[in-house]
């Protein structure tokens, strides 16, 4: 069970996550490696989810990334691990 405490500091570090994911660093960090449209398109899909309140699953990330955007799912994967997707949760989730 996790304290009140480290779930304050939890939400704390997701909260400084975001708050970096959706800045012009984070796509001067990527853009090279991925593309600028890339890294902004994945932004925008956050941001909605965002703006929904609701957590997007990551394989409705993909798809949209794959399917909508056209890119290639390996650079996808590629960037999910590069980034580490996995600290994104509960915002990306798993699935």
């Amino acid at each position: 069970m996790l304290h009140e405490g480290s779930e304050e500091m939890e939400i704390l570090d997701l909260m400084d996550l975001l708050q970096f994911t959706f800045s012009s660093q984070f796509v001067e960090k990527w853009r090279h490696r991925y593309s600028t449209s890339f890294v902004e398109n994945f932004q925008r899909r956050l941001y909605l989810a965002m703006e929904d309140k609701k957590p997007v699953k990551r394989s409705s990330l993909t798809h949209f990334l794959v399917k909508k955007c056209k890119y290639n799912e390996q650079i996808v994967e590629d960037f999910y691990e590069a980034i580490d997707i996995e600290i994104y949760y509960p915002v990306v989730l798993r699935g």
